[in-house]
C-alpha cells in the first residue's frame, strides 16, 4: 500500500470513530434521529463493526422501528456470534412484533451465552407468557434475583400464572414480593387482591380494597361481585365501606 492510500485509509478510519463518537453522544442525549444518522454512515463505511450495528439497532428500537431494528441486531448475531447482547435484543424486538417462537428462541441463545442473564429470563418467561406456556414461564420469572431492577416485574408475572393456574396462595406470594420492591403499583395491587379473595383471605382483601378505591373509583363497578362475597365472609356492615 502507498503512503497516500495508507494515510487515506488512516484519516476514513478516524472518520468513522469520529462519527461513531458523535453517534454514541447523540445517542446517550436521547436524540436517536442524529445517532442513526452517525450509525448509518459508520455501516456505509465500515459494515463489519458490529458496535455501528448495536447501536444502531437500539436507535431504531428505541424509536419504535421493531422490524429494521431486528435486522440490525441479527447483523450484530451474524458478525459476532459470541455476543449474547446481539441475541437479547433480537429477542427483544421479535417479542415487541409478536413472534413469540423466534423471540424464546433468541433469548434462549442468550441465556445459553450467559446463563444469569436476568433480562433474558424476564424477555423469555413474557414470551413463554403470551404463548400460554405458563409452566416454563413461572421457571423463567422465579430466577430472576431481588436486585435485578425488573424483579417487580417478574414477581407481577409470576404473580398472574400463578393465578391462572389456580394457585392463589403463591399468587399472594408473588404480588406481595412484587409490591414490595415497587409499591403502589395499581395494577400489581389489584392483582393482590384478586389473589388474597381466591385465597379466602376476605379481611385482607377487603382492607386493599379500600384503598384500591380510593385511587380508582371505578375499582368498585369492576368487582363488585368480590366485594359482595367478602363482605359476606367477614361480616363487614355495608355502611363502613367507603362505596356505600
Amino acid at each position: 500500500m502507498s503512503g497516500s492510500a495508507t494515510l487515506d485509509a488512516q484519516v476514513q478510519q478516524n472518520t468513522t470513530e469520529q462519527l461513531f463518537h458523535q453517534g454514541t453522544q447523540f445517542l446517550a442525549e436521547g436524540d436517536q434521529a442524529q445517532a442513526l444518522m452517525m450509525f448509518d454512515q459508520v455501516c456505509q463505511q465500515q459494515p463489519e463493526f458490529p458496535g455501528a450495528h448495536y447501536n444502531r439497532g437500539i436507535c431504531l428500537f428505541q424509536k419504535g422501528d421493531m422490524e429494521q431494528a431486528r435486522e440490525a441486531f441479527e447483523q450484530v448475531i451474524s458478525l459476532a456470534p459470541e455476543v449474547p447482547a446481539g441475541y437479547l435484543n433480537a429477542g427483544k424486538c421479535a417479542l415487541a412484533l409478536n413472534n413469540m417462537e423466534q423471540s424464546i428462541a433468541w433469548f434462549s441463545k442468550a441465556l445459553e451465552l450467559a446463563p444469569a442473564e436476568g433480562n433474558a429470563h424476564l424477555g423469555r418467561g413474557l414470551a413463554r407468557f403470551e404463548s400460554g406456556d405458563l409452566q416454563q414461564a413461572i421457571e423463567d420469572f422465579a430466577v430472576i434475583p431481588q436486585d435485578h431492577s425488573s424483579f417487580w416485574m417478574a414477581q407481577h408475572y409470576l404473580g398472574v400464572c400463578y393465578l391462572e393456574l389456580e394457585k392463589p396462595a403463591e399468587a399472594v406470594e408473588a404480588f406481595n414480593q412484587s409490591d414490595r420492591v415497587s409499591p403502589n403499583r395499581m395494577e400489581t395491587m389489584e392483582m393482590l387482591f384478586l389473589a388474597l379473595h381466591r385465597n379466602q383471605q376476605f379481611a385482607e382483601a377487603m382492607e386493599l380494597y379500600e384503598t384500591l378505591v380510593v385511587q380508582d373509583p371505578a375499582i368498585r363497578s369492576r368487582y363488585s361481585e368480590e366485594v359482595r362475597l367478602a363482605r359476606k365472609a367477614v361480616r363487614i356492615p355495608l355502611h363502613s365501606l367507603s362505596d356505600s
